[in-house]
């Protein structure tokens, strides 16, 4: 027996939008202007949206804070044609599209198969900004070389994370012009082409990490490269993963008189903290 959702009274439609998962909300939002207004009676403010951008595919998450689960919402799959195309509007905007259920058991129960233009992809970041409102964080991850020139649609990205194979430099200068605005910048790819430049706008972003840093074109050697790294970053939050460096001619060194140093600029005090395995760099608040 089907059940006359928006004939129901408003206390009890937004009862029932509670226990939904959010992909649902998503879908019967698209049913209708009407449904659409229920769906942002809930009044959901995530703290950031989060686009995934693989091969041929879109989709979009949220998550209310750094360390919560993210929650998927939209799945668009991108197909050279659709046959039993049915108009909807995403985004206040009319598009086509074929509505398909994933048995994959993946993340997403639905796929919403449609053509590969940029306005849907306008569309489905208007319909999300215009359903989660405030001052939301933008984040891109990028799975695909293809997708990334495609991410330029999306607007006001504040935090990117690249997983390819591989990642030209010159690639990588030109996405940080399109997306000028980046507080956070992860690279788990490794990096090809031409060393960063002193002037790039890669070292003036505050929290950057290095998944793979002998990848990183700065020279022959680790301590070539991680010192070049050192030496240029200009932000704030810097995080080397995977380095691999042997400290037995530190050990070996005096080094009484770095126990104690002073940061330029702020002037900020700051220690090197030492053991057999490791050697630490503290900033004191």
């Amino acid at each position: 027996m089907s059940i006359p959702f928006l004939k129901l009274p408003s206390v009890v439609q937004l009862e029932v939008l509670k226990q939904m998962e959010f992909q649902e909300v998503f879908l019967l939002s698209l049913c209708s202007e009407k449904s659409k207004r229920v769906a942002q009676s809930l009044n959901m403010r995530p703290l950031k949206i989060i686009y995934i951008f693989s091969e041929k595919c879109v989709q979009a998450d949220v998550a209310y804070n750094q360390y919560d689960r993210v929650h998927g919402v939209a799945n668009l799959k991108f197909v050279p044609s659709i046959s039993q195309r049915t108009p909807m509007k995403l985004g206040g905007n009319a598009i086509s599209y074929k509505y398909v259920e994933e048995t994959s058991g993946g993340e997403f129960l639905h796929a919403l198969h449609c053509l590969q233009e940029h306005s849907n992809l306008e569309s489905l970041q208007t319909h999300m900004n215009s359903w989660f409102r405030g001052q939301l964080q933008v984040q891109l991850y990028v799975y695909s070389l293809r997708s990334m020139y495609q991410s330029g649609i999306i607007k006001n990205v504040t935090a990117t994370c690249f997983e390819t194979d591989e990642l030209n430099t010159e690639q990588l200068e030109k996405y940080l012009a399109i997306h000028p605005n980046q507080n956070s910048l992860q690279l788990e790819t490794k990096l090809v082409g031409p060393p960063f430049g002193n002037d790039s706008r890669l070292w003036d972003i505050k929290g950057l990490a290095f998944q793979n840093v002998e990848d990183a074109i700065f020279g022959d050697e680790i301590e070539v490269k991680v010192s070049g790294i050192m030496r240029n970053f200009r932000g704030q939050y810097l995080f080397l993963f995977n380095v691999v460096y042997d400290i037995r001619d530190w050990t070996r060194h005096d080094c009484s008189d770095w126990l104690d140093i002073k940061q330029d600029g702020e002037g900020k005090w700051g220690s090197i903290l030492m053991t057999n395995s490791e050697i630490c760099f503290v900033v004191w608040d």
